[in-house]
């Protein structure tokens, strides 16, 4: 991993140092498939060092860029706004980062953005909604498989159908969020080895979630079970971020061991058990945004070896 690490810090000191290199790697990122979160990337990295106006004309670029590859695929409404789903979050998200360095800010602005989204869908395109989740159903009822997902999908209910389209917008929106949020921690973690070595991972080990969080939860999952569209479509981004605050207390736990091989042993068990595993740091989180476990580990708990 070490000359990984020699790679990124290299590539960032050229993108800091060079505007037309920075430039051009946003955009031809931004083209290939599979690579725009490293665009992405780009644009948080130069926002978190020299400031959001200094970004806005990459964020342009790399936006254009993207659309335009896009139109060979879609429409140029939904290019447009795919683009914008792609790219906006996480320069919101590392303005904000950078002003006040801190991660439950972020968490924060990423939050607003979905509410201010999902109301705008709601109010004005509440067709969607229900269009994208029986495309969907027409998808999965192609692959002619007989599981529980496929009953649960296939239910005729129409108030059922309703509560799965408002869930699977509510994990979309999620899904958006999270992509952002790994595209920033890649370009905090370049900034943190050019400028302040470690810093990184002592951000990562602080995160914990905090009871104002917690209460929205519980408020949100009180929606649910009365039939909220709005509490369905913003509860997947609250329950996303008391899973990073559990994994983030367990890695503390797990400190004294070598960070990849404890990074491993939490996301393995997540990725083969999700219905198990999810729920336990979930909990995990929201506990410690009670009761900060951190203050009973060992002394020297939670540095890097």
């Amino acid at each position: 991993m070490i000359w990984l690490s020699g790679f990124l810090r290299k590539q960032g000191q050229l993108l800091l140092e060079n505007n037309r290199h920075a430039m051009l790697h946003a955009v031809v990122l931004a083209l290939l498939p599979y690579t725009t979160w490293l665009s992405v990337a780009v644009i948080a990295l130069i926002v978190l060092r020299k400031g959001s106006q200094e970004a806005v004309l990459l964020l342009i670029a790399a936006m254009t860029a993207h659309a335009a590859i896009s139109l060979t695929s879609m429409t140029a409404a939904t290019a447009i706004v795919n683009a914008l789903l792609t790219f906006v979050p996480c320069y919101m998200a590392a303005c904000i980062l950078r002003l006040t360095s801190s991660w439950r800010a972020v968490a924060g602005i990423c939050l607003l953005q979905v509410i201010v989204a999902v109301l705008l869908l709601q109010v004005l395109m509440p067709d969607y909604i229900m269009a994208q989740y029986l495309y969907i159903q027409a998808v999965v009822n192609s692959m002619q498989t007989e599981t529980a997902l496929m009953g649960l999908i296939n239910d005729k209910n129409g108030l059922n159908q309703l509560f799965l389209a408002n869930y699977l917008l509510g994990i979309q929106a999620a899904g958006i969020m999270f992509s952002a949020v790994i595209s920033l921690m890649l370009a905090r973690s370049v900034q943190s080895q050019l400028y302040y070595p470690g810093g990184f991972g002592q951000e990562m080990l602080r995160f914990r979630g905090d009871r104002i969080g917690l209460v929205f939860l519980l408020i949100l999952l009180a929606g649910v079970k009365l039939g909220n569209v709005l509490a369905m479509n913003v509860l997947p981004l609250f329950l996303l971020y008391f899973l990073l605050a559990g994994l983030s207390l367990s890695f503390n736990v797990l400190a004294r061991k070598r960070s990849l091989s404890s990074l491993l042993l939490l996301i393995t068990p997540l990725l083969l058990l999700p219905f198990i595993m999810l729920p336990v740091y979930v909990i995990f989180g929201s506990l410690d945004s009670l009761f900060n476990f951190r203050l009973y580990l060992p002394a020297g708990a939670g540095k890097r070896t």
